[in-house]
Order: structure tokens, then sequence, then C-alpha cells
């Protein structure tokens, strides 16, 4: 958070030691691609402060590439910017495909395209429900999962109120989680079309791990995209084409 990076500034200065930085999203970037009410009138602020915060740490670690370019395009030394990945949280999967969509409910017979994780503006999840409706005609057998929750979570249901090939579930314990990624058959990924280098979803290192193609809804010129495009791990579908 942006508040944490300032006070560690303020004590590395008080006690004179060196700031290093890990940087897992940009606050200004935020600010404006998000779409967050009234976000681009405190983008610039947040943004400047966050610049200036990042000229006088000492290193830097930011987990993905257009950090970096952000960060020296605004006066960063690049000396001290360094891309760090970020490591996956999760374990191996430890429940059976059969045994974990039993436990949730799940059918065995159906092709569960999963979404895991928060449920808020930046994530642009209405188009999963309008693709849902139009699979309904067009792939019968797909059964589209939202796992987690969020801010807006409660207007997706109420959308969603009249199909029955999506299921919304609760966030899970780390000890199944693993297992239920690895029982869908596709992961899923979205993001709203504005949302290009603000951040990178934490959920793909999880999704990678479990080994299941990856569909992602994302801006082309975002760094999710950048990463699915070098991993090859997942295909990459315009984020306003239900």
């Amino acid at each position: 958070a942006l508040a944490d990076g300032l006070l560690a500034l303020s004590a590395s200065r008080r006690y004179r030691v060196p700031l290093v930085l890990i940087i897992q999203d940009l606050m200004g970037s935020a600010a404006e691609q998000s779409g967050v009410a009234g976000g681009t009138k405190v983008a610039a602020a947040t943004g400047k402060l966050e610049m200036w915060m990042c000229r006088h740490a000492t290193q830097i670690g930011v987990v993905a590439t257009g950090f970096r370019d952000r960060l020296i395009q605004s006066g960063v030394s690049a000396e001290k910017v360094h891309v760090t990945r970020n490591w996956s949280h999760i374990g191996e999967p430890t429940v059976s495909r059969a045994d974990i969509r039993a436990r949730l409910g799940l059918p065995l017979d159906r092709f569960i395209a999963l979404h895991a994780g928060n449920m808020g503006l930046k994530q642009g999840l209405d188009y999963i429900i309008d693709a849902a409706r139009i699979a309904r005609g067009t792939s019968p057998d797909t059964l589209f999962v939202l796992m987690g929750d969020g801010n807006q979570r409660e207007r997706l249901q109420q959308m969603a109120v009249d199909l029955d090939n999506v299921r919304f579930l609760p966030p899970q314990d780390e000890e199944v989680f693993p297992s239920i990624l690895a029982a869908s058959d596709v992961l899923l990924v979205s993001q709203r079309p504005t949302v290009i280098d603000m951040s990178l979803p934490s959920k793909l290192t999880s999704y990678f791990t479990v080994g299941r193609p990856v569909i992602a809804a994302v801006s082309p010129q975002s760094e999710t995209a950048k990463v699915i495009a070098e991993s090859g791990g997942g295909l990459l579908v315009d984020p306003s084409d239900s």
C-alpha cells in the first residue's frame, strides 16, 4: 500500500537505513484504470506521490515489466528497478477431480470454466455473465463458476438469477483451493479493458501451478496479456466481447 511505502521512507530517513520497495500494484494507475467512482480525480496526485517515493528508494522490486517501464518514464533510475516475479502461494492439489466436484455439488459431466478470486469493479465480470447467457444456446454443457467474494458479487448474482449454467461459490480454504482449480477444465481471468499496467492478478501463478489452460479476457496491452503470451499457458480474448 502507498501509505506503507511512505511510512517506510520516513523510517529509512530517520534511522539512516536503505529503503527497498516491493511493488505489487501501481496506485496512481489503479485510481485511473480500475473504474472506481472518482478515481480519475485523485489519480494524478496519487501517481506523483507514488513516483516521488520511488525516486527516493534505494532499490525497487516490481512484479511486472510494465511497472518497470512506468517507473523509469517517471524519472526513477533504471539501475535500481528489478523485475521480481511473484511465486505461487498455493500447494499441489490433494483431492481428486471427482471428489472435489462432489464435495462442492458440481456435476462431473459438465465442462467447468472457473473464475477464482475477487469480484470487484476491476475484474469486469459482467462479461462472464453475458458469455454464460450466450453459451446456453451455443455450449450447453459449459458451466461457469465464480468462486470468491467482493463488492460486485451480489450484483452479479442478480444478473445471473435466471441462468442455470452459472454457479457462485464462497471463498475456499487453502487446503482445497488448488484441488478446485485442478478440477476445472479452463480457468478464467477477466479485467476491464481499461486495466493496462496498474496490476498483475495474483491468481495467474496459482492457475499456472495446477496446469489448466487459461482464458484471459484482458486488454492486449496489459501486463496480464504479456504474461499469458510469455508463458504460453493460455489464450487471449477481447475483454469487451462477451
